[in-house]
């Protein structure tokens, strides 16, 4: 009987590489490209946005910027630079964390295995951090775009304030 007097430890990579292991590493890290550019796109975009809102800010005396001082038409166009991003970075993670899943001895040592790790907890961060600006976007531009309930209301024939309350009550009974 021979036993096998490796060290429980050791570490063996594939070298060279089968052809399915290069594919799918070109996969991932082609799709790590695309989401740090649609990420470098919007930022670049919403910075010149908030730009704008800023200096306007400045000229009005206010000193602080919230989300809600963006325009409904700059929402309304970084929605989908936010959706693109957040795509492309769950494309991303995903691609990633299959190929650790798939190859878990792929890389060359367990150092660049915790690389590669950390690397898919920081895409998963990134797929946090666009899917809150997409909800952000989505938040706001749905606030923008409602309109006043008070708006549908016939004032002329609704006749004393009881039935005018009345009313209003309808409108903000939502269902119920």
């Amino acid at each position: 009987m021979c036993q096998d007097l490796r060290p429980v430890n050791t570490y063996t990579q594939p070298n060279p590489w089968p052809p399915e292991i290069i594919l799918e590493y070109a996969n991932y890290k082609a799709a790590d490209s695309l989401s740090g550019a649609a990420s470098s796109s919007y930022r670049r975009e919403r910075r010149r946005r908030e730009a704008e809102v800023n200096a306007l800010a400045w000229t009005s005396g206010r000193q602080t910027y919230t989300p809600m001082n963006l325009t409904p038409e700059s929402h309304y166009e970084l929605l989908p630079m936010a959706v693109d991003w957040k795509d492309k970075a769950q494309t991303h993670h995903v691609l990633r964390k299959g190929f650790n899943d798939a190859h878990s001895r792929a890389y060359k040592s367990p150092k660049d295995k915790e690389k590669h790790q950390k690397k898919i907890e920081e895409a998963k961060r990134t797929v946090k951090s666009a899917g809150k600006k997409v909800d952000e976007h989505e938040l706001y531009q749905g606030l923008f775009m409602q309109s006043d309930p008070y708006d549908s209301l016939d004032w002329a024939s609704a006749g004393s304030s009881k039935q005018a309350n009345r009313q209003r009550i309808k409108v903000y009974d939502y269902g119920k």
